[in-house]
Parts: C-alpha cells; sequence; structure tokens
C-alpha cells in the first residue's frame, strides 16, 4: 500500500519485533533498539493509554505464521472461519501456541448473518444474492491478489487454516459462492441462528464481526429477534 516491498518469509519476524518496541513504549520508559529490523535512538511516547498496562491487542490472522505470531503479541485473535472442524481445530492450536508465551487469547471469527422469520426465507435470499448475483470477476480478482501474499506456512499447507486459506485462492464450487471467502454463513431462522452461536461458543468462540449484505434493513430485525434469544440462552450479557 505504501510501495515497500516486505518479504513474506520474514513479515511476521519484522512485525513482531515492530510490536515489541510498541509494547515497550508503552511503558513510559525512553530507551534505544537494535534489532534485526530496526535500528532506532530516543524512543518514547506520550501519553500514556488509559488502559494499563495497555490497550487490549487484536491481531487478524490466519495462516500458520500469522498465528504463531498473534500467540506472542496478541490478547484477540481474530481468523476467517471456512468450517467448524477448521475453527475448533484453529482454537486448540492457538490455546496451545499462547500458552508457550503465558497467555490466553479470546478467539473471534467472521459470519455472514442471513436472517428472516423462516429458514427458507432465509436460504433463498442468501441463495439469490451470494449464488445467482455472485460477483464472479471480483472473487477472481481476490483470488489473485491473495495469491501474492500468501505466507510461507499457507504454501506449506502447515495447518487446517493454512490448507483454508490455500482453498480460498482456487475456484470454488462452495454453496454460497459470492460471499466474501473466510466468511462463515449463518443462515436461517432467529431460533436457528441462536443455535449456530451455541455451536460456536462450544467449540471455544468468544465472538465474532457480524456482516451483513445491507445493514439498514437486516440489522434491526436481528437486533429486535436474535439479541434477546442470545440472552435467554445465555450467549451474552443484557446491555
Amino acid at each position: 500500500m505504501h510501495g515497500v516491498t516486505v518479504d513474506p518469509d520474514t513479515r511476521y519476524a519484522r512485525g513482531l519485533e515492530w510490536y515489541k518496541i510498541y509494547e515497550r513504549l508503552l511503558t513510559g520508559e525512553s530507551f534505544d533498539w537494535s534489532g534485526d529490523y530496526y535500528t532506532l535512538r530516543g524512543l518514547a511516547t506520550d501519553p500514556l493509554p488509559v488502559q494499563k498496562p495497555r490497550p487490549p491487542v487484536m491481531s487478524a490472522a490466519q495462516s500458520g505464521d500469522g498465528q504463531t505470531f498473534a500467540a506472542q503479541a496478541s490478547d484477540i485473535l481474530f481468523t476467517s472461519m471456512h468450517s467448524v472442524d477448521q475453527v475448533r481445530d484453529t482454537v486448540l492450536r492457538q490455546t496451545a501456541l499462547a500458552a508457550l508465551y503465558n497467555r490466553r487469547p479470546d478467539i473471534y471469527v467472521q459470519t455472514q448473518i442471513v436472517c428472516k422469520p423462516s429458514r427458507k426465507e432465509a436460504e433463498d435470499w442468501i441463495h439469490y444474492y451470494a449464488g445467482e448475483k455472485a460477483d464472479q470477476e471480483a472473487l477472481a480478482y481476490f483470488r489473485r491478489q491473495k495469491a501474492v501474499t500468501l505466507s510461507k506456512s499457507t504454501r506449506e499447507a502447515t495447518s487446517e487454516a493454512d490448507k483454508a486459506v490455500l482453498a480460498s485462492v482456487q475456484p470454488t464450487d462452495r454453496k454460497y459462492a459470492g460471499i466474501f471467502p473466510g466468511m462463515y454463513p449463518l443462515v436461517g431462522s432467529p431460533d436457528d441462528l441462536v443455535e449456530e452461536f451455541r455451536k460456536l461458543e462450544a467449540i471455544g468462540v468468544a465472538g465474532s464481526a457480524l456482516v451483513f449484505l445491507n445493514y439498514l434493513q437486516e440489522m434491526p430485525y436481528f437486533v429486535q429477534e436474535v439479541l434477546p434469544r442470545m440472552e435467554r440462552a445465555g450467549l451474552r450479557r443484557p446491555i
């Protein structure tokens, strides 16, 4: 984006060194830094953050390399979801990785929400916009761009998540081809969606980015019908 080329095989090592500099700045001390990627003098920051010892850190990653970075640097791993089994593997892998660094991150995923009074209405709607009207040219462009930035672990298909990323750069025959790759569809009635969220919680998912095709039209119904059900099911706190 800024005209700088970063070696994909070392980008996470570079990013981790940058993060260590940032984390140390938030202690309030002044210091010099001499590392593998950065040589800096007279580092300091002011004002310091209100949160102590620092604000929560979220890292967005799906590849094995990215998850190893997140295990060392983040409080929350925000990752893609291709299937329940893949995310279950990610939760187990990330928990074990983070424990090596005395961390216990939450796992967040991405879900495409399609909620209607009945499951048939929801399935008909997503079939229309993510099947019949799928933008194949845009999807092909995404796959080409994604293929350029694959990490080393993804190219080697190290983990289940890496395999899912690798599959996302290939033409797909999945049921709802038109939704963003890595976005897991939750489709059905309000009761159906609560059951889906219950499954995610059961495998250790702490939260999700909720994505709608049309927020103004679809989100009010979700707020009205799904959130109270989630509260009654113990899946979220009342606000």
